[in-house]
């Protein structure tokens, strides 16, 4: 059977920070666009709601060797939020 909607409504978001990785954008910049959409979307209700879930998820997503620029780019615009 073919699965037209995705279970995991924050799937969209884990696509958008993988792919903005995979053609070369910064830790920084892919947060950016994935929290931006996401709070855009209203599947949160501020920005750092959005930031921390994503962080949360794309820990699981990023090669080990980039898991600290993730969690300094995260306490980094935690800030600026």
């Amino acid at each position: 059977m073919l699965k037209l909607f995705s279970r995991d409504p924050l799937k969209k978001y884990d696509d958008m920070f993988k792919t903005s990785l995979k053609i070369g954008q910064s830790v920084e910049t892919a947060l950016r666009q994935a929290v931006d959409a996401a709070h855009a979307d209203g599947k949160f209700g501020s920005k750092k709601e959005a930031l921390d879930a994503i962080v949360e998820r794309a820990k699981g997503l990023v090669d080990p060797d980039r898991l600290p620029e993730l969690q300094k780019q995260h306490k980094r615009l935690r800030e600026l939020m």
